[in-house]
C-alpha cells in the first residue's frame, strides 16, 4: 500500500468548511458546503468567490475556505490551495506570538488581557479548532505534493499550537479562580463561576463523565496524520509525540 493510499480516509474527514462571522457569509458558506458535499467542487468555489467579489480586502475565513476547496480541484491546484491557507496561517502566527507573551504575565495582568481580548479583535481570528485544522490541511497538501519535510513542519506547528491553546485554557481557569478567591476574601459578589447559576445542574460539570470528554480544539484526523508523518520521517525527538497524538 502506498503512502497516498493511507491518506484516503484522512482526506475524506476534512470536507467541512470553516465558519464565517456575518449572516450573508454564513448563507454562502452553507451553500458552498452543500455543493462540496455533493461533489460539485467548481460550484463550491464559484459560490465562495461570488460572496467575496466586492471585498477589497479578503478576510481570513475566505482564505481558509478557498484553500480547502481548491485542494479538491486536483493535485495541480495544491500550490494555490497552500498559498491561500498560508495567508490565514499568518494570522495564526501573529496570535501565537502574542499568546506566548501573555502566558508569561502574572495572574493579574493575564486576567486583564483575558477580559480585554474577548470580542476586541477587528480581524477575524480563527477559532482554536480552526488553528489546528489549518496546520492539518497544510500538512496534507504537502504530503500529496510529496513535500514530506514541509509536512513535518506543519505537524510540529500543530502540536506546538495545541500546547499553547491548552496552556491558555489552564491559565484562564487559574486566573478566574484566583479572582474569585480574592472576591471572597473582600466579600465582593461575583458571578465568574458557573456554580452561581441557580436552577441549573452545574454540579454535573465536574462529573467524571464530563471531565473525561475530549476538548473542542483537537481533531482526530489531524492527530492521526501528524503521528503518521512523524513515524514516516523517523523524526527522533518527535517519536514519543507521534504516539501521544495517535492515542489522544
Amino acid at each position: 500500500m502506498t503512502k497516498h493510499n493511507y491518506l484516503v480516509p484522512v482526506v475524506l474527514c476534512s470536507t467541512l468548511l470553516f465558519g464565517c462571522a456575518t449572516e450573508p457569509n454564513q448563507k454562502a458558506l452553507n451553500e458552498s458546503n452543500n455543493a462540496l458535499r455533493n461533489g460539485d467542487v467548481p460550484m463550491a468555489l464559484t459560490i465562495l468567490e461570488e460572496a467575496n467579489k466586492n471585498k477589497k480586502e479578503k478576510d481570513t475565513p475566505y482564505y481558509l475556505n478557498k484553500g480547502e476547496i481548491t485542494k479538491y480541484l486536483g493535485v495541480q491546484n495544491l500550490s494555490e490551495s497552500s498559498t491561500s491557507l498560508l495567508r490565514a496561517d499568518s494570522v495564526v502566527q501573529d496570535w501565537q506570538s502574542k499568546a506566548s507573551i501573555n502566558l508569561a504575565k502574572n495572574t493579574g495582568d493575564f486576567l486583564n488581557y483575558f477580559f480585554a481580548s474577548i470580542g476586541s479583535n477587528s480581524t477575524y481570528e480563527p477559532k482554536d479548532y480552526e488553528k489546528s485544522l489549518l496546520s492539518y490541511n497544510l500538512a496534507l497538501n504537502h504530503i500529496l505534493a510529496g513535500r514530506w519535510d514541509l509536512a513535518s513542519v506543519e505537524a510540529k506547528k500543530m502540536a506546538e499550537r495545541e500546547t499553547i491553546i491548552n496552556r491558555l485554557h489552564e491559565k484562564s481557569v487559574a486566573a478566574l479562580d484566583a479572582k474569585e478567591n480574592d472576591n471572597r476574601k473582600n466579600r465582593v459578589q461575583s458571578y465568574s463561576r458557573i456554580d452561581n447559576i441557580n436552577g441549573y445542574p452545574v454540579n454535573l460539570i465536574n462529573s467524571p463523565e464530563i471531565s473525561g470528554l475530549k476538548n473542542a480544539y483537537q481533531n482526530a484526523a489531524a492527530h492521526y496524520l501528524a503521528g503518521y508523518i512523524f513515524e514516516q520521517q523517523s523524526d527522533g525527538g518527535w517519536q514519543h509525540r507521534a504516539i501521544e497524538l495517535r492515542l489522544s
